[in-house]
């Protein structure tokens, strides 16, 4: 592995997010949901993998190797120009009320209900999830949303 000497700052930009592995490698499990336009720093490389962290890199240098990275990603999923910001004009399509988390994961809290209707712009997917704003900001799972 080539560890990263020099500014690394990225960014996700694949649309719908991107897995965050435990391993460089497409069967190894999941450590995590990154949404686009996360910022991360790069540690290093392995093929076409490489392994990020969101802290910053004097934070990183501190840490023992086993807390350093957050994970593998695929190298085509960055890029090191920030992208330019979703805003998905979108309505919520659900015969009862939708749930709003803070986090794209349903363990998360909730941070109220969105009805029938109501606008949001989407402004970030992770997997099955949008980031959205309007009435109740947080995450609700994208298959409710027309």
């Amino acid at each position: 592995m080539i560890l990263a000497t020099e500014a690394t700052l990225h960014f996700v930009i694949a649309g719908d997010g991107i897995e965050v592995h435990q391993a460089a490698d497409d069967r190894a499990g999941t450590a995590t949901v990154l949404p686009y336009g996360t910022r991360l720093n790069l540690l290093g490389t392995e093929g076409e993998w490489v392994r990020v962290t969101r802290r910053s890199l004097q934070r990183v240098a501190s840490l023992p190797e086993a807390r350093r990275a957050l994970g593998w990603v695929p190298r085509w999923t960055l890029s090191d120009h920030e992208p330019a910001p979703l805003a998905i004009p979108m309505r919520v399509n659900v015969d009862a009320g939708l749930d709003v988390w803070t986090e794209p994961a349903a363990e998360s809290a909730c941070e109220g209900i969105l009805n029938d209707g109501d606008p949001v712009t989407v402004t970030a997917f992770a997997g099955p999830w949008a980031r959205v704003e309007g009435k109740v900001p947080g995450w609700v799972l994208r298959v409710f949303l027309r």
